[in-house]
């Protein structure tokens, strides 16, 4: 990925226990994580892989205009989706279906997520609700690929690529903006 944006691409830090981490991590719940990180992008990229399922997720959080309302931040991330649909569209049409947006609600348990393509749910899901952030994540089914080696370092290596360039490139988070000085 680092040769293909001509920027260094960092992969999660590793502690001296990490291993052991990820041994009991993989034990308990047969999942691994990790984390790719790009310079100037809207957040790092979190990774799931999960053996029982033989799945992978790649997530970005994404923060919207905080001093808005639900209605209008959620407008705000259907533009962001739109604006990457019209900027990559081979790749986000090739994806759209394994998209799914996560609104993150204020102090709630459990957060809300939707496919790509019931989106338009996502105001009646949230009404009366704050949303802090989203995650945009792309899950994919990596089946009998999972368990070979060579094929599934080809399908990471390309899914990494496909989600940056269809996703993550175009997404932008919201800043404050300045304060204003006022004069009497």
């Amino acid at each position: 990925m680092s040769r293909k944006l001509g920027v260094l691409v960092k992969s999660t830090k590793r502690s001296s226990n990490s291993l052991k981490e990820d041994i009991r991590r993989l034990v308990d719940k047969n999942t691994l994580t990790g984390n790719l990180s790009v310079k100037d992008s809207v957040s790092d990229i979190k990774i799931l892989l999960d053996f029982e399922r033989r799945t992978c997720s790649m997530t970005v959080k994404v923060t919207p205009p905080l001093n808005k309302g639900t209605v209008a931040r959620n407008s705000w991330i259907i533009r962001q989706l739109e604006n990457c649909e019209k900027k990559s569209e081979s790749t986000f049409k090739k994806m759209q279906k394994d998209i799914w947006i996560e609104a993150n609600i204020k102090f709630a348990r459990d957060h809300i997520m939707v496919n790509l393509n019931q989106l338009d749910d996502l105001n009646e899901l949230t009404k009366g609700k704050e949303i802090n952030s989203y995650h945009i994540k792309y899950t994919n089914d990596l089946g009998a690929s999972f368990s070979s080696v060579k094929k599934f370092v080809q399908l990471m290596d390309n899914m990494v690529l496909d989600y940056y360039e269809g996703i993550v490139q175009h997404m932008t988070n919201w800043n404050k903006p300045a304060p204003k000085l006022e004069r009497n």
